[in-house]
């Protein structure tokens, strides 16, 4: 590793102390599928209240053991992957409640698992007849053409959770 990695990680995992020692909550946000338009949204939105860094688990986990905080352990289990630390003063409960409420749905992408159950809503979807009939019908979507456009007979699970879409 050359010098200058050594030296942007030690600024890191002091910022990281100084931050730790600064707020009594922190939390832990896994970053799949978050695009980088809704962090900076939820931090403009935040400014103030807390603080969002990206930082890898390994340079936090210094940070922390520095620290000699409790149940290290414990919180790096049960987080995986790249993440968002979030460093709040108040009630770790309102931290979860706000974060909560700012959650965002994003359309679903070949290869993600289904956190939740799936379903084509029945009626219009809007869509011209053509070679979409065969996808539908693909997924077991019962589809009828009215109108000049493609209707679903009725309510259809296409995905339940778990399941690679």
């Amino acid at each position: 590793m050359s010098r200058r990695a050594r030296e942007r990680k030690a600024r890191i995992v002091e910022e990281a102390l100084r931050l730790l020692k600064e707020y009594e909550v922190i939390g832990a946000a896994d970053l799949h599928k978050i695009e980088s338009r809704m962090l900076q949204d939820l931090r403009k939105k935040l400014r103030g209240k807390m603080i969002f860094k990206v930082i890898k688990n390994t340079l936090m986990r210094r940070a922390m053991e520095k620290l000699e905080m409790p149940n290290i352990e414990e919180f790096f289990n049960a987080i995986k992957g790249q993440n968002i630390f979030i460093f709040y003063n108040g009630n770790p409960f309102e931290l979860a409640m706000t974060l909560s409420r700012n959650k965002v749905k994003v359309f679903a992408k070949p290869g993600d698992v289904a956190s939740e159950e799936i379903v084509i809503p029945a009626g219009n979807t809007g869509l011209s007849p053509g070679p979409i009939l065969s996808q539908l019908a693909s997924l077991g979507v019962r589809t009828r053409i009215e109108s000049g456009s493609i209707w679903v007979a009725r309510d259809t699970v296409v995905a339940k959770p778990g399941d690679v879409i």
